[in-house]
């Protein structure tokens, strides 16, 4: 099989490919373009947090913001009440996998390698794939916001959505 990039608008979006990817066993080797310790600290630890606070660990939380909070409801609230975009994507990850993320991503890591050219499937956001081009390449549906074409979608998704299509 030719080697496939998954590129995706969101982070939640990606991180879902990527376990489903991971479940299905359809690939042996993945890599995330921006290495999974980025991925890892900047988007899948404060899931962590929001992941201790569901289960009222409180003392497990590392993050100041989230570490505020009591009760996830409220958290879950402050967000959407105040449109806190990158806590917004963190939520979804969490309502798709809740208790579950941390052995997922055991799963996942046993999947990683260090190098692009070694993986079955390579998974990019389109701002981390700005530059870079493969090609075999997937995407996902998160590009322009629920619009029904390009004539009506803010000109930046028009943008991020022809970034992702020059990829190849």
């Amino acid at each position: 099989h030719p080697q496939l990039t998954v590129l995706a608008r969101k982070n939640s979006t990606l991180f879902k490919q990527v376990v489903a990817i991971v479940r299905a066993a359809t690939a042996k080797r993945l890599f995330i373009v921006g290495g999974w310790k980025t991925f890892h600290e900047q988007v899948l630890e404060p899931v962590l947090d929001l992941c201790h606070l569901g289960a009222g660990k409180h003392a497990e939380i590392k993050d100041g913001f989230v570490r505020r909070y009591t009760r996830l409801e409220k958290f879950r609230f402050v967000v959407k009440s105040q449109e806190m975009v990158d806590w917004m994507v963190k939520l979804e990850i969490y309502d798709a996998f809740g208790q579950s993320l941390p052995n997922l991503l055991d799963n996942v890591q046993a999947m990683l390698v260090d190098r692009d050219h070694e993986a079955d499937v390579i998974f990019s956001t389109v701002h981390k794939a700005k530059g870079l081009g493969w090609p075999c390449v997937l995407l996902l549906d998160d590009f322009l916001s629920g619009s029904t074409s390009a004539r009506t979608a803010p000109e930046e998704e028009v943008n991020i959505c022809y970034v992702a299509l020059s990829r190849v």
